[in-house]
């Protein structure tokens, strides 16, 4: 019994990402030299529609096209034809078959790895849109399985292989940034990390690229790296390109710079509840702000009932940040202030909110003094409701600041005649404000009642006022913008 035109297409793979191979039932085969090789990287590209016998002979010998060209090019055919339907004469072939004046390779779409390649492609892009990253993964990893060098070798730089090698390599370059968007979203941002080290070596132009390693770092809980590759960025397009970051990788540094809440929180808080120690020398305090943790999912690991079990505890604990009350025993005085302050030099990477009964300037300038990360100062009567401190919580835990809106008030108003502050003017005194308080642009916007594009004009006029360089990056400059000149 013959073999159906059916079979045997189904049995032919076209492994044309790379040099060009023919794989017949598993077996891989050589297609037989050069020639043979440009035939079927052509017929391949136009897979399913007519190739002439013109555009053939130019493809193999270009101005060197001479009287016997026609007859050596069918005679490459006939080697073809017998290579991918042995089992039928020639000129029968149901594979390669003979279209008027030319020829046509009928195959199913999916039988080359080209446009295997470009289907898995777009599914990768799909589930990551549906928000299935671990199914993008699986996808992305099939299809660049399938990529063994550039398409089509040894044309791949032929003019009429050029377009189609260049949409396969962009396609390529866009399947690699899906799959890095995939493992920052299941939570896996140091691998992505890793390959984004790589593809910006190579292509070190790409925003969307350093705007996903933006993001990576700040996930990694590495927010000053994030924002020092914000600068390195736009170093580089400025420099080799002559243009300003775009939007893109603008937003994604206003987001970390403002905290802003639809950017994720640094992986190692999306893994297990933040674990907190609480201090306040009144019981009943204490434990109202115990509940009102515990009920938002967050762990309280320690109480302190003075300055001196505070520090203990968060020796003992390592929290993530110690929610204290200024005025503890055993003075009654400042105690809790010195404790937190102790903390915030001796152990860094925990984040330190102190609660006062009433309004002193001097001691929030004591306490954030030389640091703006990880700090937050709030009167106690604001957290009676149980957002205001969470919120205060997390944000502090990821690395930013929560300042009570009246303290930024007082400590605005109050500097002396001569201080850089007298250089602002009354909105981007506003402005300021509510940026060290910890509100994003977006929110600024909306309790001033002006637009986002406004209040970023007047933030960039507070920097420059400021005297606070892009090269400052290194410290947290929305904050360091209020805290830096608190004391002038």
């Amino acid at each position: 019994m013959g073999t159906s035109s059916a079979d045997t297409a189904s049995s032919v793979r076209y492994r044309d990402l790379g040099t060009v191979l023919v794989e017949r039932n598993g077996a891989e085969l050589p297609v037989g030299g050069a020639k043979p090789a440009t035939i079927l990287a052509l017929l391949l590209i136009r897979m399913n529609r007519r190739v002439s016998a013109d555009e053939l002979m130019d493809a193999l010998w270009g101005e060197k096209v001479s009287p016997r060209s026609r007859t050596t090019l069918e005679s490459h055919v006939w080697r073809l034809r017998k290579l991918l339907d042995p089992d039928r004469p020639s000129a029968s072939s149901s594979v390669l078959v003979s279209d008027s004046g030319g020829y046509r390779l009928t195959a199913q779409p999916e039988s080359a790895d080209s446009a295997r390649f470009i289907s898995l492609a777009e599914s990768a892009a799909a589930a990551l849109s549906e928000g299935i990253p671990d199914r993008a993964l699986l996808l992305a990893d099939e299809a660049l399985g399938l990529w063994r060098g550039r398409p089509y070798e040894p044309v791949s730089d032929a003019l009429w292989a050029v377009p189609a090698v260049n949409r396969l390599e962009e396609v390529r370059d866009q399947l690699r940034e899906h799959r890095v968007v995939a493992w920052v979203e299941s939570g896996d941002p140091e691998r992505a990390l890793s390959e984004l080290e790589t593809m910006l070596t190579e292509m070190p132009y790409r925003e969307r690229l350093w705007a996903l390693r933006m993001r990576a770092l700040h996930d990694c809980g590495r927010t000053m790296e994030a924002l020092e590759a914000y600068r390195r960025a736009r170093t580089v397009l400025l420099d080799e390109v002559g243009l300003e970051p775009g939007e893109e990788l603008r937003e994604q540094q206003r987001r970390i710079l403002a905290q802003d809440d639809g950017q994720r929180a640094p992986a190692r808080l999306r893994d297990q509840p933040l674990r907190v120690v609480v201090g306040d020398d009144h019981a009943l305090v204490r434990e109202g702000i115990v509940r009102m943790l515990e009920r938002a999912g967050i762990d309280v690991v320690g109480e302190a009932a003075d300055a001196d079990e505070v520090l203990a505890a968060v020796r003992a604990q390592r929290p993530d940040v110690v929610v204290t009350d200024i005025q503890m025993p055993p003075d009654g005085t400042d105690d809790g202030l010195r404790a937190a302050i102790e903390i915030r030099g001796t152990m860094p990477d925990v984040g330190v909110i102190v609660l006062s009964q009433f309004l002193d300037d001097r001691y929030a300038i004591e306490l954030v003094a030389g640091r703006a990360d990880r700090v937050g100062y709030l009167l106690k009567e604001k957290v009676a409701s149980p957002d205001v401190l969470v919120e205060a919580v997390r944000r502090v835990a990821a690395g930013g600041s929560a300042l009570d809106p009246d303290v930024v008030d007082r400590l605005v108003n109050r500097a002396r005649i001569g201080s850089p502050l007298d250089r602002l003017t009354s909105r981007e005194k506003e402005v300021l404000a509510l940026m060290a308080a910890g509100h994003s642009n977006t929110g600024i916007a909306a309790k001033l009642f002006v637009t986002v594009p406004a209040v970023e004009r007047h933030v960039t006029g507070i920097f420059a006022k400021l005297g606070l360089r892009e090269s400052d990056g290194q410290q947290h400059r929305r904050v360091a913008a209020v805290l830096t000149y608190l004391q002038h």
